[in-house]
């Protein structure tokens, strides 16, 4: 099973005939190859070509050589299904993948100006406007410094504002307990400036003081994702 997401050209379709016009879509009725970039838009092309050096194909033009993958087991989980149409990309990533996958693809789809439509999630669309970028903020165990790093680095390189902890812990010594309190809070207004909230949790960790967050951006209606599939829901 995998996680699925959509991308497409924003004046193919309005919300409302969306439904009919994927399950014509969905047919993969075009008389081409569905694996070749070439033949879908402009925009829509170098939105893929952006999304791939983060997510690359297993298959088609850009795929890497099985022997990279098959020794890289990192590489081998961000492997990904696309199919590729003239006013479309279909996009099915590994389900460990799945929330820095939508984020990645979503801020993707708002820098290159086409639409989402998040399939594996709500079916709701996503369409580009003409705003700010983006804001995402990570939270997670301070104990995960390189991965967050390696995320913020995927997001922004996908045209987000990122926010996340700060790594004053590794800058030099141990805070203060009244330090730490002052980051938890100042860590809450980061959330407040966020559009969505990406938890970092390899191995599905979820500490104590990130359940405390995930509570407060559920109670202020921000979009809570994970870089690692749940087995079950969170309960802050």
């Amino acid at each position: 099973m995998s996680y699925d997401i959509l991308a497409f050209d924003p004046v193919t379709v309005v919300d409302a005939d969306f439904p009919a016009w994927w399950e014509v879509q969905s047919q993969w009725p075009e008389d081409h190859s569905y694996d070749n970039p070439e033949v879908t838009t402009a925009s829509l092309r170098a939105f893929y070509d952006e999304l791939i050096q983060a997510f690359p194909p297993m298959n088609g033009p850009g795929a890497p050589a099985e022997d990279a993958w098959r020794s890289d087991a990192a590489l081998e989980s961000r492997l990904s299904d696309y199919s590729i149409g003239t006013s479309l990309i279909y996009g099915a990533f590994a389900w460990s993948q799945a929330g820095t996958a939508r984020a990645t693809f979503t801020a993707l789809a708002a820098k290159h100006g086409v639409a989402a439509a998040l399939v594996s999630d709500d079916g709701s669309i996503l369409r580009p406007t003409e705003t700010r970028p983006q804001i995402v903020c990570l939270c997670g165990s301070a104990r995960f410094v390189e991965e967050f790093r390696a995320v913020n680095r995927d997001l922004t390189l996908a045209g987000a504002i990122v926010v996340a902890p700060a790594e004053l812990e590794h800058a030099g010594g141990q805070n203060t307990d009244e330090q730490k309190a002052a980051l938890g809070v100042l860590h809450l207004a980061k959330i407040d400036l966020a559009d969505r909230i990406l938890v970092v949790n390899p191995g599905g960790y979820i500490g104590e003081s990130t359940r405390r967050e995930i509570r407060y951006a559920q109670q202020t209606g921000k979009p809570v994702e994970y870089t690692e599939a749940l087995d079950g829901v969170v309960t802050p």
